[in-house]
């Protein structure tokens, strides 16, 4: 009997919307980038009735929450609707870019991968105390600036940390040529990590054309 399990996938979405802001280019061609992730989200579904999954995408302003929708103060069961999955995701970073056109100008600080990652692993540990389900967690960014990331290094870390001792699996798949600080703890503290150049269409997650990131150990 398989196991059910609590799926958090983690996006940077502020490449996507800046698309949006500053290329003129329309909602639709942009969200077609979820196309392959809204398959996958749709195959982990159904592997199993009882799996949970949460999507969270994070920008430089802040951590949003894309699916499930949440309302209130009600607290939601993270099992998915297929037939109303990507609509929700859709509405979700639709809320965002909306919020993101008042504060046009304003992006490119800090990366926000820690505090998306202690989100994730605050809920999925809790979830799994709760229900007994195996949680894991998929976080998909881009390396645009290395030195964005490379600030926030001891963050990203402590989480992975954090991870280890709650017993949750992190999948990351990074789409950039430069050196990454999740890619450098992941050799360490065994965290799945997969380098991919980046991609303007679609976000890919098949490991077809993915290579394994294998850095010494002595880059810690």
């Amino acid at each position: 009997m398989t196991t059910p399990s609590f799926l958090t996938v983690i996006v940077e979405i502020e490449p996507l919307l800046l698309r949006v802001l500053e290329q003129n280019m329309t909602e639709e061609e942009v969200f077609g980038a979820f196309s392959q992730l809204m398959l996958f989200c749709r195959a982990y579904s159904l592997f199993c009735r009882d799996n949970r999954l949460m999507i969270l995408g994070y920008t430089s302003l802040g951590v949003h929450f894309l699916y499930p929708k949440i309302e209130g103060n009600a607290s939601p069961d993270f099992i998915p609707s297929l037939p109303e999955l990507q609509d929700v995701v859709f509405e979700g970073l639709r809320d965002v870019l909306e919020q993101w056109r008042g504060h046009f100008g304003q992006h490119g600080g800090k990366s926000l991968l820690s505090m998306a990652l202690s989100q994730a692993l605050a809920t999925s540990n809790r979830l799994q105390m709760q229900l007994g389900v195996q949680a894991r967690v998929l976080s998909i960014h881009f390396n645009r600036n290395p030195s964005q990331y490379n600030q926030n290094y001891n963050s990203v870390m402590n989480c992975i940390f954090s991870a280890q001792k709650m017993k949750i699996i992190i999948d990351a798949l990074v789409m950039s040529t430069f050196d990454s600080n999740l890619m450098q703890v992941s050799v360490v503290y065994d965290v799945n990590c997969r380098l991919r150049s980046p991609v303007t269409d679609v976000l890919p997650l098949n490991d077809v054309h993915s290579k394994r990131v294998t850095y010494p150990k002595a880059c810690t």
